[in-house]
């Protein structure tokens, strides 16, 4: 690094800190383990090539401590790869997150939620429980790669929702659905099994929206129900307001960073990631990656086991990614793949847009919220 790079650096370091403070980001990402009982074929987990393992609780422990007391972020999400309540301590992770003050979100296929594990959620004060239901019927579960039913597993789900809303505390639950339709516009090798059309997914959401709501004791009519999805565009990210603690988040099918083919891939050199460094990754072989959808480990920065996180998040290969992006240049291999494209054109196309929707827009995933019956 040269003498003016090394200024620069020093100077970057000055703004992300406020005297030995650093500069909040928006999540830390702490994946307890990169171990699932689902396979779903959405998901790049079966294109890992990390070792499986749990995260070593002293170390989890060791981030929980610095992201506290460095006030790194206000917020610590339990995922990236991985099922979390597999986790041998989830409990006590949990337990310790909400012990140093921060807000938690615990990510999870919802297939082990017991009734005991809710309950135990809410009184630990879980700030968000994210469920993927993904699917909503048979055909759909069929892609989650899972050995449990779908009819045991959908009942396990709105179970869950009614001990929340039957268990005193704050704890907001929102419930994903994958419409697939967008991803046509990614480079995908096979077939992803859950149908396509917009309306057949309106059916399916009108469907789930009708259990909940019997599941939690509420009584709404249908055509209401109808009314309120009629003005929904559901080939956008949308948050579904059921009730105060109930929301569906109408999610799109993303491709991970073209984790979905083996064909060539033509990196993009200009554009824009809000994601690089403000969600932040830990993966359970304490590996901190820049980006949370970074599933194996590619951007990483060092490992938390010998380095400090506030020292990685400084680090020179950190404020090279920093700085490429303020100037709308894409610095790094893997993210250079991650908004690359089949042609040229389309890698041009692909940065470009990424500038739009994080820069002049907003998150290209931020959902406008819907509220039923309204």
């Amino acid at each position: 690094m040269n003498m003016r790079k090394k200024q620069e650096f020093r100077a970057a370091q000055a703004t992300l800190f406020t005297g030995s403070r650093m500069k909040k980001v928006d999540r830390v990402y702490l994946e307890l383990s990169n171990i699932c009982n689902f396979k779903c074929d959405f998901c790049p987990i079966d294109h890992s090539t990390r070792k499986k393992e749990y995260m070593e609780f002293s170390l989890l422990k060791k981030a929980v401590d610095e992201i506290a007391e460095e006030k790194i972020s206000d917020w610590i999400a339990f995922h990236v790869l991985g099922e979390p309540l597999l986790y041998p301590r989830f409990l006590d992770a949990v337990s310790y997150v909400k012990s140093k003050g921060l807000k938690l979100l615990v990510t999870t296929n919802g297939a082990l939620l017991t009734r005991e594990i809710v309950r135990s959620l809410v009184k630990l004060q879980v700030d968000k429980l994210s469920i993927s239901l993904e699917g909503a019927n048979e055909q759909d579960h069929l892609s989650r790669g899972s050995k449990i039913e779908f009819r045991d597993y959908y009942s396990r789900i709105l179970e869950g929702l009614r001990v929340i809303k039957h268990t005193p505390g704050n704890t907001k639950v929102m419930l994903s659905m994958m419409n697939p339709s967008s991803k046509k516009y990614f480079n995908i090798d096979k077939n992803k099994e859950m149908g396509p059309t917009q309306g057949g997914f309106k059916a399916k959401l009108l469907s789930v929206i009708r259990d909940i709501y019997k599941a939690i004791g509420r009584d709404i009519p249908g055509e209401k129900i109808l009314c309120s999805l009629a003005k929904i565009n559901c080939n956008r990210p949308k948050e579904v307001v059921i009730d105060e603690q109930i929301r569906i988040y109408i999610q799109m099918f993303m491709d991970w960073g073209n984790a979905f083919t083996a064909k060539s891939v033509v990196p993009s050199k200009i554009g824009y990631c809000g994601y690089a460094l403000n969600n932040v990754g830990v993966l359970s072989n304490g590996n901190v990656t820049i980006c949370c959808a970074d599933y194996d480990g590619a951007t990483c920065l060092g490992n938390l086991k010998n380095r400090s996180l506030t020292s990685l998040l400084l680090s020179e290969k950190a404020e090279e990614v920093r700085e490429g992006f303020q100037h709308f240049r894409v610095t790094h291999p893997y993210c250079r793949r991650c908004l690359g494209s089949s042609s040229k054109v389309k890698a041009f196309m692909k940065g470009l847009l990424s500038i739009y929707l994080f820069k002049l827009v907003s998150h290209p995933l931020k959902a406008r919220s819907v509220k039923i019956g309204v």
